[in-house]
């Protein structure tokens, strides 16, 4: 897998004709069908014809998924969080007989819940450009999580926010 940055379609085509030149040269076959390229920032209609090496097509495309990230375009992580949200939510359905077990204590659910669920939502999040409107997802899918570990309702919690508001926080008794 490798990953080849350049500005244009014209400095692509230059590109990955001397990365076959060189790959030639040191006895390895590069397969251009699988081969595709994307191209960054304003993309003229022209960009989208293929590039053509060594009488292969190499395919333009609006995303792909490099070392397990979604790469796009227009920088935004969008995609990326969709599907990590769908991988995540894989990954606590599995649990999901875990997480509703009585017998295990919330200390041992929250490990698991860290380790094999938020691993998966938060992998490579360090580098993502989030706006806020992907903030609010990744919130929303975290707390759906929790509430399904403590076994408390969507309903049940909108009935406590209501309490909350019209009563005022709850007072200490005795």
């Amino acid at each position: 897998v490798a990953a080849i940055v350049v500005p244009s379609r014209e400095t692509a085509q230059v590109a990955l004709e001397l990365f076959h030149t060189v790959s030639s040269a040191f006895g390895l076959t590069v397969n251009f069908t699988k081969t595709k390229f994307l191209i960054c920032g304003t993309v003229a209609e022209k960009d989208h014809a293929p590039i053509i090496i060594a009488g292969e097509k190499v395919e333009h495309v609006s995303s792909f998924v490099y070392l397990g990230c979604t790469m796009a375009p227009d920088s935004r992580v969008g995609a990326e969080i969709d599907r990590r949200v769908a991988s995540a939510s894989r990954a606590f359905g599995a649990l999901r007989c875990v997480f509703s077990n009585r017998h295990l204590s919330l200390r041992t659910k929250n490990m698991l819940y860290t380790a094999c669920v938020l691993s998966v939502l938060l992998y490579g999040a360090e580098c993502w450009p989030v706006l806020r409107r992907d903030e609010v997802q990744i919130d929303r899918f975290h707390h759906q999580c929790l509430r399904s570990i403590l076994g408390v309702s969507r309903w049940d919690q909108e009935i406590h926010h209501k309490c909350h508001n019209q009563l005022g926080p709850p007072q200490a008794v005795g």
